[in-house]
């Protein structure tokens, strides 16, 4: 017999969910397209969604044309000639990344100490693998060195940072990232980095954790074709790193997901194609449009009276609600859902610490 949850027993998500299509709100809690998506990608996908030879299997570590593609561009990014068949892999999105590389190098009771607010799937991705979360409060992009190095034990195994920073909208400074790494190094922990947001950098430029003396053999960087391409529905992500690194996540890949759709996988492989011969040009204009889209909902905001914070990178953006006037015994973020905006505050994102 079906139950029916009561508003007190909904999470969050559920529960905003809910009053948004009570009060037929505009929803902006998930991430809508900042720009249109990549025309070169839609076309190939086309062409190779209705080729009766391109519907195999393609090969666990990805398919050789996108790894090849994806080769090229991030050799130039990180000044590293990447090695296609050995230092990169292909898996079903930035989540399906993190959760392999968890599983990979996680034993039971091992800690990953990351920065909220953050996603809550992290944490369920960090126990999963039987690790424990031990979370830090970011309220900038700074974090104070004192601070992180109390957080450090002998069961540290992996420090995770994303970056651009998720719902911060910041960039670590490269004074941050060395005092990171030099923690790391200390420690002799794991960097695991989540740069989905990179082609969504508006002011300064995005410091690779990587790039840094000593880190490329300690840091492991996941990336997401559905944000880089404007196309949420992809579902593909890969894992930059160390031979030795991808060697190891491919021994759960292949028994914990296999493989990625080939025809999504042609397609990205032919828009990088295109990017990196000089006849697309897509991904700046992507990231034009969503400066440009930044920029008009920054300003919406401000007409309304509320506080919003211009971010400097990622497609979220914070707003200060606390000039608005609550009658009820409903949060403002409720409150704002009830006036016609939907959005999410950002305590979901933070745990009970």
């Amino acid at each position: 017999m079906a139950s029916t949850q009561t508003s007190s027993e909904l999470d969050p998500f559920s529960l905003h969910t809910q009053l948004i299509s009570e009060h037929q709100a505009v929803d902006l809690r998930s991430p809508s397209p900042l720009f249109l998506p990549s025309p070169s990608y839609l076309g190939a996908l086309h062409t190779t969604a209705l080729d009766p030879y391109k519907q195999q299997y393609s090969f666990s570590r990805g398919n050789p044309a996108l790894l090849t593609a994806l080769a090229q561009l991030y050799s130039k990014l990180l000044s590293r000639e990447l090695d296609p068949k050995t230092e990169i892999f292909v898996s079903v999105g930035v989540d399906a990344c993190l959760t392999e590389t968890f599983l990979t190098f996680l034993n039971p009771g091992e800690e990953v100490i990351f920065f909220e607010p953050t996603h809550p799937l992290v944490t369920s991705q960090i126990r999963h693998a039987g690790g424990v979360p031990v979370c830090l409060s970011l309220a900038n992009s700074e974090v104070d060195h004192g601070y992180m190095r109390n957080a450090f034990s002998t069961k540290t195994k992996i420090v995770l940072l994303s970056s651009p920073s998720l719902f911060t909208t910041k960039l670590y400074s490269l004074a941050t990232l060395k005092a990171i790494a030099s923690l790391c190094e200390e420690f002799d922990t794991l960097c695991v980095v989540d740069e989905r947001f990179e082609n969504l950098v508006f002011e300064d430029q995005l410091e690779r954790i990587s790039s840094l003396p000593g880190m490329w053999d300690r840091t492991i960087t996941v990336h997401s074709g559905d944000t880089l391409m404007g196309v949420p529905s992809m579902c593909i992500g890969w894992v930059i790193a160390d031979g030795y690194f991808i060697s190891q996540i491919m021994k759960v890949h292949v028994m914990y997901i296999f493989h990625t759709p080939t025809p999504t996988q042609l397609a990205l492989s032919n828009a990088l194609n295109q990017e990196l011969s000089g006849e697309s040009g897509e991904l700046s204009q992507m990231n034009k449009q969503a400066r440009s889209a930044r920029d008009k909902m920054f300003s919406l905001f401000q007409g309304t009276g509320l506080v919003p914070i211009l971010p400097v990178a990622s497609h979220y953006m914070l707003v200060d609600v606390s000039s608005l006037i609550v009658e009820t015994d409903s949060s403002p973020a409720e409150e704002m859902i009830r006036r016609g905006t939907g959005c999410l505050p950002t305590s979901v994102f933070s745990s009970s610490q």
